[in-house]
């Protein structure tokens, strides 16, 4: 026995909703999986620039030196 033509036409809007519900539920949890695959690179970046932080600061404490060292000789050199 066939359905009558208004049960297929609501038979097929139903379908048609439960594949809509069924795509957003699927582009929500794609879209926070994104989310956290962002956030874990970049905390994964952030990992990796933190053992750079003690070599600048050592390289500007150095050129602080350096520039202390070249005010220190130019003034030696102003009095001899």
């Amino acid at each position: 026995m066939r359905p009558e033509p208004r049960q297929r036409e609501d038979q097929r809007e139903q379908h048609k909703e439960h594949r809509r519900n069924h795509s957003r539920f699927f582009e929500r949890l794609l879209s926070a999986a994104r989310a956290e695959s962002r956030l874990a690179t970049r905390s994964a970046e952030s990992r990796r620039n933190i053992p750079a932080l003690p070599r600048l600061q050592k390289d500007h404490q150095d050129q602080e030196q350096t520039d202390q060292n070249e005010n220190n000789f130019e003034n030696y050199e102003q009095q001899a």
